[in-house]
């Protein structure tokens, strides 16, 4: 799965770049077609379709990957896996969640924030195929867990292009633009942090062997 993602790295973090930058221009933008980054968005346009062109025949190499891969799971030995061993496992991730963000509170660095979003995402799986034991409850706690991730997601997003455009510090017919991104960034920066925070301190705030024994509450009598 790594080898397959690597296919296609570049170009997914090309389009991260400026679909990041499009959400912020679109949110500043005070009038219809307002656009206070046109040299930015323009580089980081043409840095996309050059991925794209280089990448084009990536689909010829994934899919019979994939396909392997596809073939592998569907061997998966899962008879012997008990519902104890699973609700056990949903709590580990959970205590995972926990730590991950008591470090990024005692160091809010943004490797941690990064590192903290891995295991919320890791929840958040977890959570969506368990689903149909309780639709309302766990489709709640999953969606929680989705909002979270998309905070801690989109402030990494902003350090992702926020170190590409370090890069053309030296451009003079950027450096106006890129002032002003870089405020702009910083600031909704800090307001993703303190909102992904204050969730997370909510959504964490159960002690991890009490959840995991919430989720087993839904499983009854089921057997795997």
């Amino acid at each position: 799965m790594r080898e397959t993602g690597r296919l296609v790295s570049d170009l997914r973090d090309a389009q991260v770049r400026l679909q990041t930058l499009i959400q912020l221009r679109d949110e500043t933008a005070k009038g219809a077609g307002e656009n206070h980054f046109p040299r930015i968005e323009e580089l980081l346009s043409l840095e996309r379709e050059s991925f794209s062109a280089a990448f084009a025949g990536w689909q010829k190499q994934a899919i019979p990957k994939l396909e392997r891969v596809g073939e592998r799971l569907s061997k998966w030995p899962l008879a012997g896996i008990t519902w104890k061993q699973i609700c056990g496992t949903v709590g580990k991730t959970y205590k995972r969640g926990q730590r991950g963000l008591v470090k990024t509170i005692k160091k809010p660095q943004p490797e941690n924030f990064h590192a903290w979003r891995k295991r919320v995402k890791d929840l958040w799986y977890q959570l969506r195929i368990l689903q149909p034991l309780n639709r309302v409850v766990l489709e709640k706690i999953a969606a929680d867990a989705e909002v979270l991730g998309e905070l801690l997601g989109r402030e990494h997003d902003f350090d992702f292009l926020l170190a590409r455009l370090a890069k053309e510090r030296g451009d003079e017919a950027l450096r106006d633009e890129l002032v002003q991104l870089q405020k702009l960034i910083r600031k909704c920066g800090k307001r993703l942090c303190r909102d992904a925070l204050e969730l997370g301190r909510r959504f964490y705030a159960e002690p991890s062997k009490a959840f995991a024994k919430r989720i087993s509450i839904f499983v009854g009598k089921r057997k795997v």
